[in-house]
């Protein structure tokens, strides 16, 4: 992606697309939630190659809009160039609002993928920061289609559409995925604001033990228990990201439920990574075990946690399975650490 102004009038390689209001690249790109945006940059470079016979090779730019890096070269390098064919054409641009334009494209691109790996921020900020990216890339057409509004040559030569048809079957498209996406995230919050009410509080305690946990973040839902001797309750996320059971041995030690777990998961997974702790209860010879075994994947995270007390004889344990790709959805790890950290018997 080097940088190549040429001579003022090269002749012109093609038929190019015909500008257009920059109200239409807005709303095809945030109707498609930014989806578009690597093919609206393609089909955008590719006019300019056209017109002045820029170097740039424009399925690259294909890239530019999904990888960070590339972000950093690219758009100060084609701004430089888009002001060699403003000054050409006798159009202005302060630097610095083109300046402005380079940081804000790079910071949100940059927050957008932090709030998708963060496990405690919602994803239902991204649609504004995807809003706001598609504000910003429709300004960087709108500046291209201003150099071709003043292009003498262009109204000469056969133009292609200013819009396609494809175009209008993806803005369609993206309008009714948008009116799906937003249908089903209400009826989601609706299903978790009546599910949250089994576990409304912010400690949760097994009637007739005193064994408490706090619940943080998420919602926990309490389902029936399986006819299993040992298994005192059974919980489980509203989304199904995770399933916690609480057991009670009276024939088996700290050290061999442990064990126990580890083979569990490395049945699961051979290649999860895991720690484990073991600490005495303040003023007691009691022990309290926590074994964390974590393996990280393209879509999210599997994981497996055991936190284990003993009192009096008596073996009790906290049992958390973490499926993928819910794994990171509105910190269900955070909750499920803190629950495994708080564990305790009253």
């Amino acid at each position: 992606m080097t940088e190549s102004v040429s001579a003022p009038e090269p002749e012109i390689s093609g038929s190019v697309t015909a500008p257009r209001t920059a109200w239409f690249d807005f709303l095809l790109l945030l109707l498609t939630l930014g989806l578009y945006t690597p093919f609206l940059l393609v089909s955008q470079i590719r006019d300019l190659k056209k017109l002045y016979q820029s170097q740039r090779k424009p399925w690259l730019w294909f890239f530019v809009p999904l990888f960070l890096p590339a972000q950093l070269f690219a758009l100060p390098s084609l701004h430089r160039e888009l002001t060699g064919y403003e000054q050409r054409m006798g159009l202005t641009l302060q630097n610095w609002i083109a300046v402005l334009w380079i940081i804000a494209v790079v910071l949100l691109t940059l927050l957008s993928s932090v709030i998708n790996r963060s496990e405690t921020v919602a994803e239902f900020w991204l649609f504004p920061i995807l809003a706001l990216l598609a504000g910003l890339y429709s300004l960087l057409a709108w500046r291209i289609h201003r150099i071709k509004r003043v292009d003498t040559r262009l109204h000469e030569q056969p133009r292609q559409p200013a819009t396609h048809w494809w175009e209008w079957v993806v803005a369609i498209m993206g309008f009714l995925l948008t009116i799906v996406l937003a249908a089903l995230m209400v009826f989601e919050s609706m299903m978790e604001d009546v599910l949250a009410r089994h576990v409304d509080v912010p400690a949760f305690t097994v009637e007739g033990t005193g064994l408490t946990w706090p619940i943080q973040r998420v919602p926990w839902l309490e389902i029936e228990t399986p006819e299993d001797p040992d298994d005192l309750v059974t919980l489980r996320g509203v989304n199904r990201g995770f399933i916690v059971n609480v057991y009670q041995y009276s024939n088996q030690s700290v050290n061999e439920v442990l064990a126990s777990r580890h083979i569990q998961a490395m049945n699961i997974d051979d290649g999860m990574v895991c720690s484990e702790h073991q600490t005495f209860e303040p003023g007691s010879l009691n022990v309290k075990a926590v074994q964390e075994c974590i393996t990280s994947i393209d879509f999210g995270t599997d994981a497996q946690f055991s936190a284990v007390l003993e009192r009096d004889g008596t073996v009790y344990e906290l049992y958390a399975l973490v499926a993928t790709p819910e794994s990171e959805d509105g910190g269900i790890m955070t909750s499920i650490r803190a629950a495994i950290e708080g564990f305790s018997l009253q």
